[in-house]
């Protein structure tokens, strides 16, 4: 079976060699998360929707996604901020420090962010920070 990134001119794959590897992790939160006021919080996920290659622990650092494949992978972050705030922010942080962020001043009822993130496969990780101005946030 070819590695990932690894194919050759004229390769030809299997239909079980193609299903073999999905590089997807989609997770979301089925509880209410509040997030104080002025503040950077980890978005926190107790529920995989998609986690085909344990990539999240809905146990253990949760707000965490650890792709244990090396590659350049897509973070997405969208979600409704529960109310209208004059400014919310999200970042994506790979091992602790951003890469990425939108800053919104404006009344909004949704943000979202979206970057590509080289992983190393072993130790690398991704969260999802957010923040808002209105007060005390259920999410």
């Amino acid at each position: 079976m070819a590695n990932q990134g690894t194919f050759v001119s004229g390769q030809v794959l299997t239909a079980a060699e193609l299903n073999a590897f999905t590089p997807l992790t989609v997770v979301t939160q089925s509880t209410t998360q509040t997030v104080a006021t002025g503040a950077f919080a980890t978005m926190l996920y107790n529920t995989e929707t998609i986690d085909v290659s344990d990539w999240h622990s809905t146990t253990t650092n949760t707000g965490r996604i650890t792709p244990n494949v090396s590659g350049i992978y897509l973070a997405t972050f969208n979600m409704p901020t529960g109310t209208t705030t004059t400014r919310n922010a999200a970042r994506i942080l790979k091992n602790g420090t951003y890469i990425v962020k939108t800053d919104i001043s404006a009344t909004v009822t949704e943000i979202s962010t979206t970057t590509f993130v080289s992983m190393n496969g072993t130790t690398d990780y991704f969260e999802i920070f957010y923040y808002q101005d209105k007060g005390g946030v259920a999410l």
